[in-house]
């Protein structure tokens, strides 16, 4: 089947209300932006920072519950329907999602962190022989050979970073599937869903960064009129239910429902 971003990126109106809920999302990312603006700022006094951060919380989980549910609707059936703004228990189920992914991403950041300093003693203890036997054969000027380290140690951290990305992109998919907090956390069946389907891995990772770099150049292209600063929340959160179905067709992709219950 494949990961299509063209597909991704038409399931937008395949929504009988798309207009009108992107909308809702936008003014939602408005919202959620004043909130933070006002939390952030030291030109308020500090009960108006709080109720400042307070409601940056309050949007910031609506707008969560709905691409979760968006995600799960759209991964558990062939539809490309959005959720529905009019959902009860949105707010909680978005607020869930968000200290879920929070404690998460702490846990593999530990992890990563970890690996990524054995990984840099090993490398520069590896490194240290190439650049030893390579003086010794070649003597390359010391410039050239700074350079050819510095090289492979990006290389290295760049591997490193991809499998974080595929680390991070399979925890989404997982609770999106559920919405349980155990399988966001579930890192072995995790490490078992990205080694199994490495491909999948890859055209997704390939997928979202020539997606990023294109909605980059949309906001770039946005910032050069007034009216076009208005949008940018609107195209942000857009850019975001695009995402989600990338998440879903990764989820279909894997079989994700072979790993989680």
């Amino acid at each position: 089947m494949g990961i299509s971003l063209g597909n991704a990126i038409k399931s937008i109106k395949e929504d009988d209300k798309w207009s009108e809920k992107l909308f809702i999302g936008g003014l939602m990312s408005i919202f959620a932006g004043v909130a933070s603006y006002i939390a952030d700022s030291t030109d308020f006094a500090s009960w108006v920072r709080i109720i400042g951060f307070v409601s940056y919380l309050f949007f910031a989980a609506l707008l969560c519950g709905f691409t979760i549910l968006t995600a799960k609707i759209q991964i558990d059936s062939d539809s490309k329907a959005m959720a529905e703004w009019s959902v009860s228990n949105l707010f909680l189920k978005g607020l869930k999602f968000i200290f879920s992914y929070v404690l998460y991403t702490i846990v593999i950041m530990i992890i990563f962190t970890l690996i990524a300093i054995l990984l840099t003693l090993i490398t520069s203890i590896v490194l240290g022989l190439i650049y030893y036997l390579i003086n010794l054969v070649l003597n390359l000027n010391p410039q050239i050979m700074n350079y050819l380290v510095l090289m492979i140690f990006i290389i290295i951290m760049s591997i490193i970073l991809t499998y974080f990305m595929q680390f991070i992109n399979i925890a989404l998919v997982s609770y999106y599937k559920n919405h349980k907090f155990r399988d966001i956390m579930a890192m072995k069946k995790q490490f078992k869903m990205v080694f199994e389907n490495q491909h999948a891995a890859w055209s997704l990772i390939g997928k979202e960064i020539l997606y990023t770099l294109l909605v980059i150049l949309i906001l770039v292209v946005l910032c050069v009129t007034i009216i076009g600063v208005i949008l940018i929340p609107f195209v942000i959160f857009t850019a975001s239910i695009i995402m989600v179905n990338l998440y879903a067709q990764y989820a279909k992709e894997i079989e994700i429902g072979k790993y989680i219950d």
